[in-house]
């Protein structure tokens, strides 16, 4: 009995185990090749020092020693907080004291020297003399050719700085101590001059830097600073200045661009970022930046009174106004009449600008024919009329529309064209490079908008057909202004630049000429 009993329990767990296995069997999870966790980690850490390095060497694609001498150019770039200060009035024959606000920029520690000018531009001066002497013999033209180039190299945005930049950096920005020269009242300190530079010009950096740590902004070079018209200063005083002539740091010569001086070189400046916190672009900064208002609108009653066509044409350019932020900026127009003086503080009020020149289309429908000598098309700006005629189209549009369209004001059309309070302070309006943002040089009369806008998205504001600006009041009202440049003007010739004034009689000379609609913030 008992021998049956244990035969039957064996049995019985045998079973048992042979199920418990068939369900292991059934249950069991799939091997699985795990990875190899370091080369993983491996590739996952190489493809990240690869990401890091590309953000790291944004220039890696340059050769030697040109990547070398812009890395160090960058890393020399003085962050330059903006301020006010009194500008100019600082000896005889200077421009005329004024206050000014300089908005934040950086400019560069050292004058460009002769190693970074022959990396860029693939050959030396032609006063070379060692790598760390600073670039002379530069016309201000060779310095503009020498930006564009460096520009299209980095991609970035290098100028030379304006006057009153590199004055208020030469004081000391907000960090100014008052001294006599740049950095100090003794002049041998922080300048090679008549008396101590042995009637040579000297590697820079070799003396006492001024409070913003910016070298040889007294003696050694003069430096070119941005121009207007034909005109450009020069700045700094150099090896044959004497401290007891003038105040180095506070020379205000204007020259000829085209001039070639033995110890004219420069330094370079770049606008500071906006999103960085003591760096904003307004010319104006206590100013609050209001919501930009809506232009006006037709009315209904109006809307239904113009054709198709009209009304379209009409509705398009209501919603192509620009409005314009004002605020403060150093006028910089030719010096045509006493009240015109360039330098002085204007104060714009804000209004809006048209982003393009009025075209073909636009003036036909309301006028019921095209002056153009150049008629290209729908698209096209209208050209070749009289000062009178723009009135007399504007008159007419403003029938229509119920609006009060006008002319832009000399100052209100040089503020917009320079980028209102977010310039960037280009020499042309929008960029340094002027194939960017202008057809000159060139056959014929492009369509409207084709190009780079400027900061503030108006288009053609250098280059394609001049404009007409609106006449000034009192003693000089017969002066009729035109400005921008047009197709036929090349890089170099001030013309182009966005700054060009010319005169003309009462009636004006309509060739090549077109306009840009304004209106009033109201």
């Amino acid at each position: 009995m008992i021998r049956k009993y244990l035969l039957t329990f064996f049995i019985c767990l045998g079973s048992i185990c042979m199920m418990g296995q068939g369900i292991i069997r059934h249950n069991k999870v799939p091997t699985v090749q795990k990875p190899n966790v370091s080369s993983a980690k491996a590739k996952k850490s190489s493809a990240r020092r690869s990401t890091q390095s590309v953000q790291r060497d944004p220039f890696a694609s340059l050769a030697e020693p040109l990547k070398t001498q812009v890395k160090k150019l960058l890393s020399d770039m003085v962050l330059v907080e903006g301020g006010a200060y009194t500008f100019g009035g600082t000896d005889p024959g200077s421009n005329p004291a004024v206050e000014v606000t300089v908005g934040s920029f950086y400019i560069s520690k050292y004058e460009v020297t002769e190693a970074l000018w022959a990396a860029v531009m693939g050959s030396n001066p032609p006063d070379y003399k060692g790598p760390n002497y600073p670039v002379s013999k530069a016309t201000y033209y060779n310095c503009l050719e020498f930006i564009n180039k460096l520009n299209q190299l980095t991609h970035k945005n290098f100028r030379l700085p304006r006057e009153e930049e590199w004055e208020y950096a030469a004081l000391g920005g907000k960090y100014s101590h008052g001294y006599q020269y740049s950095g100090s009242n003794r002049p041998y300190e922080v300048g090679w001059y008549k008396d101590n530079s042995g009637n040579t010009k000297h590697e820079v950096g070799l003396l006492k830097p001024n409070e913003l740590g910016l070298y040889d902004m007294t003696g050694n070079v003069s430096e070119w600073c941005q121009g207007f018209e034909n005109f450009a200063p020069l700045r700094g005083g150099y090896i044959y200045d004497s401290p007891n002539e003038r105040k180095l740091e506070l020379k205000i010569p204007k020259d000829q661009p085209l001039k070639m001086d033995f110890y004219n070189g420069f330094r370079l400046a770049m606008s500071a970022p906006v999103s960085h916190a003591s760096a904003k672009h307004e010319v104006d900064p206590s100013q609050d930046t209001p919501t930009p208002p809506a232009p006006p609108q037709l009315t209904h009653d109006l809307a239904t009174k113009l054709t198709v066509p009209v009304r379209s044409q009409i509705e398009k350019l209501l919603g192509d106004m620009v409005y314009i932020e004002g605020g403060k900026f150093v006028y910089e127009l030719l010096n045509v009449t006493p009240e015109e003086a360039p330098g002085r503080v204007r104060v714009i009020k804000p209004f809006f600008l048209c982003k393009y020149e009025v075209t073909e289309k636009l003036w036909t429908l309301v006028m019921g024919s095209n002056p153009s000598s150049y008629k290209k098309g729908d698209d096209f700006p209208v050209e070749n009329m009289t000062y009178d005629a723009c009135q007399e189209f504007i008159g007419k549009l403003n029938q229509l529309t119920g609006c009060h369209f006008r002319l832009p004001t000399q100052e209100e059309w040089q503020y917009a064209a320079r980028g209102g309070r977010h310039s960037n302070g280009y020499r042309y309006s929008g960029s340094n490079i002027l194939s960017e943002v202008a057809d000159c040089n060139s056959d014929s009369k492009q369509k409207v908008g084709q190009l780079k806008p400027n900061e503030l998205g108006l288009y053609d504001m250098t280059g394609n057909v001049r404009e007409y600006l609106e006449k000034s009041k009192g003693l000089y009202s017969n002066l009729i202004r035109i400005v921008g440049g047009y197709w036929y003007l090349k890089a170099g010739e001030y013309y182009s630049e966005m700054w060009r004034v010319s005169l003309y009689g009462s009636y004006g000379g309509g060739r090549f000429t077109g306009l840009r609609l304004a209106l009033d913030d109201k």
